[in-house]
Parts: structure tokens; C-alpha cells; sequence
């Protein structure tokens, strides 16, 4: 039997979506997707469990020129990132790899792009050599084989009807944080945190929200969360990845703002990003 990739943990909550950020970024946009984004996004997924972090130094350059550095660094959860769905084992793995090659034991971000090419798996490949592979096993997407020009047999991926199903629920749950997560953090934070709490990892696809997310975090903070008996609630973003708790204070919102300013210079070394990035996944 298919796992359900929403689910209720209990009697009267809202499913929870159940995918890693990569097999949701690729799930939403289909198989030709941005190879090195869907990188960017698990890897960003493993800074908001804690898993790795990434600090941004800044340094002065001949006046008021400036240079940054990003540096990727175990987190307190690291250990348990073996439990992970395998699009973000295989980015702990290879920030382990990374960070055992590194003079100074801390990689920098851009060391990951340098030491996926040397595994012989570029960024760009990402996509198609570890998330497609976690989107087939689960049932989502499927290779299916066609004539060329009536002479020989080539093979496609197209969606599954359980994948088409689970992409069309995945967009009514990012339609509905899009719609309400703005109103609920002024109006009711708990509702706004069970809403994010509904959309796991999914919220990760979705960086117009994260000023939301600030603005709930620095609510938390302030001490309102514990008088709505929210607290430092754990989300829990995937059935199969138990990292620990995302708490949403003001400190764990910086960090990611800091992690989305380190990976927007994440590149593959000229290789380009795999895919066109188009919507949709395809037929079933």
C-alpha cells in the first residue's frame, strides 16, 4: 500500500504534506525542473532542521569593495541526518565528503558544487540522478517507453495518477498559505503555525512567505506564542525524516534568511542548472 503523503497525526488537525523540499520542488514543477535550485531548496530544508548551517562572512576589499564567504558547517542534529529521505542524505553525504577533503575541516558553500562534480554527479545532474530515483520508488512518477519515429524505443517520465493527484493537492495547500498565512499571523498565530506546520517542507518553496515566517518568529520571541499556548512547537516536515524540531524563533528565521543570501551564489561551475524549470509534470 502507497504511503499517504499527507497525513493526520491527530483526531481533528490538518494532513500534514509528507515530501522533502526537492521531491516537492520537483513533484510541482515536473522531471525537467531546475537541477541545482532543487539542490539549493534540500539543502536548505538540512539548515532549517538543523542538520548543517551555513554562516556568511563579510570582508573588506580595497575600500568599499566587499567580499563574502559562506562556510557550511555541521548542525546539532547532524547525527541523525541518516535518517533523512535520500535527496537529503545524499547533501549530507556529500558535505561530509566535502568537509573531509577541506584544509580547514569547513567547506565552503561553493565546495559543494566542486566536490559533487569530482563524485561525478554535478549539480546539475542532482535532480535526475537522486530525486527523480526517490519520486519513482514512491510511486509518483514512471518511466514509459514510446516509439521514435516508429524505428526505435525511447522513454520518457511522465506522472502517475497518484502523482497527479498529490501535485494537485500540494498546489491547494500552497494556494491556501498564499491566500491566508498573512492574515493568520496578524489575525491568529497558532492558526498561522499549524498552517505552516500543514505545509512541511513544501513552505521552503516558497520564499515570498518567509517575511511571514519573520514575522511569526519574532512573535514566538516576544512571548506570545506561550500566552496562545503555542510554545516552541516542533514540525515535524516529513513521515520519513525525524530530524528534530524546526522551532520558529527569531533566531532560527535568521539563520535561514542568512542560508538563502550564502546559496544564491551556489552555482555548478558553469554547467547550467539542468531543466527549463516549467510547470507542470507531465501527463498520466
Amino acid at each position: 500500500m502507497d504511503t499517504p503523503l499527507l497525513t493526520t497525526p491527530a483526531p481533528g488537525s490538518a494532513p500534514r504534506w509528507q515530501l522533502s523540499a526537492p521531491e516537492s520542488y520537483l513533484l510541482l514543477h515536473g522531471p525537467r525542473a531546475n537541477s541545482v535550485e532543487a539542490f539549493r531548496k534540500g539543502l536548505l530544508e538540512l539548515v532549517a532542521r538543523g542538520v548543517l548551517t551555513v554562516t556568511t562572512f563579510t570582508f573588506k576589499r580595497l575600500f568599499w569593495f566587499e567580499r563574502r564567504e559562506s562556510v557550511v558547517r555541521s548542525g546539532p542534529t547532524g547525527p541523525t541526518a541518516i535518517q533523512a529521505a535520500p535527496p537529503l542524505r545524499w547533501i549530507y553525504d556529500l558535505y561530509r565528503y566535502a568537509e573531509s577533503r577541506s584544509s580547514s575541516g569547513v567547506p565552503h558553500v561553493r565546495d559543494l558544487g566542486r566536490t559533487a562534480r569530482k563524485l561525478e554527479v554535478p549539480l546539475s545532474s542532482y535532480a535526475q540522478e537522486v530525486v527523480i530515483p526517490s519520486l519513482l520508488k514512491r510511486g509518483l512518477l514512471r518511466s514509459e517507453e514510446h516509439r521514435v519515429l516508429g524505428l526505435f524505443y525511447g522513454a520518457s517520465l511522465v506522472e502517475t495518477p497518484r502523482g497527479t493527484a498529490e501535485r494537485a493537492r500540494l498546489e491547494d495547500l500552497m494556494g491556501m498559505a498564499e491566500r491566508d498565512l498573512a492574515d493568520a499571523v496578524a489575525r491568529d498565530p497558532k492558526q498561522a503555525l499549524a498552517l505552516v506546520g500543514t505545509l512541511g517542507a513544501a513552505i521552503l518553496l516558497m520564499d515570498p512567505l518567509f517575511p511571514e515566517l519573520a514575522r511569526l518568529g519574532e512573535m514566538l520571541n516576544a512571548g506570545i506564542g506561550d500566552a496562545l499556548a503555542i510554545g516552541s512547537v516542533e514540525l515535524r516536515l516529513s513521515s520519513d525524516l525525524d530530524l528534530g524540531a524546526f522551532d520558529l524563533d527569531l533566531g532560527s528565521l535568521d539563520s535561514l534568511g542568512g542560508a538563502f543570501d550564502a546559496l544564491s551564489d551556489l552555482g555548478d561551475g558553469g554547467d547550467g542548472g539542468g531543466g527549463d524549470g516549467g510547470d507542470g509534470g507531465g501527463g498520466d
